[in-house]
């Protein structure tokens, strides 16, 4: 005997582009359409430039790049800490 479907709820979602019915489960899937690269890079683009983040070109030696890392991330922890006592 075959199985019923579930009943179809509707919920809004923008990454949900349409539903279907799956054939393994029985049941109504929603289908997420993968998107383009050109949507996924403007996305990131966004958010970094959300945080005030920029790009920037930059030549070092390979001895050098662990402590720009370092660095870097002393500074954003630094900014992120200069943020929260900001606020409160």
């Amino acid at each position: 005997m075959a199985r019923r479907p579930a009943p179809l709820i509707v919920l809004r979602r923008a990454d949900y582009r349409r539903i279907e019915l799956c054939n393994i489960r029985g049941e109504y899937v929603y289908v997420v359409t993968p998107k383009t690269t050109s949507e996924r890079v403007e996305k990131l683009r966004q958010e970094r430039e959300a945080l005030g983040l920029r790009r920037r070109e930059l030549y070092a030696h390979d001895d050098d790049w662990p402590k720009l890392q370092e660095l870097a991330a002393k500074l954003q922890r630094k900014r992120e800490r200069d943020a929260k006592r900001a606020k409160g």
